[in-house]
């Protein structure tokens, strides 16, 4: 079994000292997607064009951030940005509240739309006093969801956010599988208040069977959602994770059959899955979420060639100057296109999307490396 968390991305302080280099591997794709990516090795497989998204975890870009969205590469993949900013407490209340805040995020999503962009907002539901939201404890957000008063506050509460930009979508993560009727309420409460009028979206965790094999899965009965909401992104993200040692972000065989089942309970309404544009350093004093730019810079800081995994990430082994042994694993231009060139229309049908996950993160060549790779 596989688990899904959404952790706080933070940057991996290079230690000065010593580190040792280790030839680690993927573990094995299924759904016929290995022997593409093993046919692969520079990335040069076409990739289908699809219905992508970048997703921001921001209410305001960064310069790299804006950087990349004026990015003509990137401009060729997508014209659909999703912002992950407000958050909605356990109160109802959902913030930013202070209206230089808001005003702030409606610039941005003016400037987005400038460049070429639908700007969808997507809502998180977790402690907001830090960076990125930490989720509640099951048994508090359960108590919220299931009272409909609060769900009635936080609908409500949405309709500033909604009214800036082109859609809502729903990023509520590791609920309790007792949430599950109340989940679905709160997608019907939703659909009565903005649709058809405006978008609504939910991002759901990557399950790939019933009962849910994922945390925080079985909280989303996605045939009863698909009748309210208007796309089902399925989050394939943190393959590797919750403590069981280092490896990839994306495992290609794990979001074929992801996709497959997103598909077999949505319907009509579309499905996306994710590919990861960060990596993850993995140590005894955690895992941390790393970008690329830190990836390569402990690699070229000691010397490291990394090894390149068969689902085409990078990664070596090293050891701080305490002692610490790490593992890091991150994706480049490569890995990307070689997994989506690995998830051609005979696997993934063509009608499912792809999500590229943490925009800042990503390797400086991926946009121009993807929009080469299209017809």
């Amino acid at each position: 079994m596989r688990t899904f968390v959404r952790a706080l991305k933070t940057l991996l302080p290079i230690l000065a000292g010593s580190f040792a280099l280790a030839g680690t591997a993927c573990s094995g794709e299924s759904g016929g997607v290995t022997d593409r990516l093993a046919s692969s090795p520079d990335g040069s497989n076409p990739i289908p064009r699809r219905h992508m998204t970048i997703i921001a975890e921001t209410c305001s870009p960064d310069g790299y951030q804006l950087t990349g969205l004026d990015h003509p590469g990137l401009k060729k993949l997508t014209n659909e940005l999703i912002l992950i900013c407000p958050t909605v407490r356990l109160n109802g209340d959902v913030v930013p509240a202070d209206p230089d805040a808001r005003a702030t995020l409606s610039r941005t999503v003016g400037l987005a739309r400038l460049n070429g962009y639908k700007v969808r907002i997507a809502v998180t539901m977790g402690d907001d006093l830090v960076s990125f939201p930490i989720p509640y404890s099951t048994a508090r957000s359960s108590k919220a969801l299931q009272d409909p008063s609060w769900r009635a506050k936080v609908i409500e509460g949405l309709a500033e956010f909604a009214a800036m930009a082109d859609g809502l979508e729903i990023d509520f993560l590791n609920l309790p599988d007792t949430s599950r009727s109340a989940v679905t309420e709160l997608f019907i409460g939703l659909d009565k208040r903005y649709r058809p009028n405006t978008h609504i979206g939910v991002m759901a965790p990557p399950s790939t069977m019933d009962p849910s094999d994922t945390l925080g899965g079985a909280a989303f009965n996605l045939t009863a959602i698909s009748h309210h909401v208007d796309r089902i992104r399925m989050m394939t993200l943190d393959y590797s994770c919750c403590g069981q040692g280092g490896g990839p972000s994306i495992d290609g065989g794990w979001a074929v059959d992801v996709a497959r089942y997103g598909k077999s309970k949505a319907g009509n309404v579309p499905v996306d899955i994710a590919f990861p544009l960060y990596g993850t350093d993995f140590s005894d004093l955690g895992e941390r979420f790393i970008d690329y730019t830190d990836g390569h810079a402990i690699a070229d800081v000691f010397g490291v060639v990394p090894e390149r995994s068969i689902g085409g990430e990078l990664n070596f082994r090293w050891v701080d100057a305490a002692g610490h042994e790490h593992e890091t694993w991150y994706p480049d231009a490569i890995t990307a296109s070689r997994v989506l060139g690995a998830w051609d229309t005979n696997v993934v049908p063509a009608d499912v999307g792809v999500v590229l996950y943490g925009l800042g993160a990503e390797d400086p060549a991926l946009f121009s490396t993807l929009a080469r790779g299209l017809p």
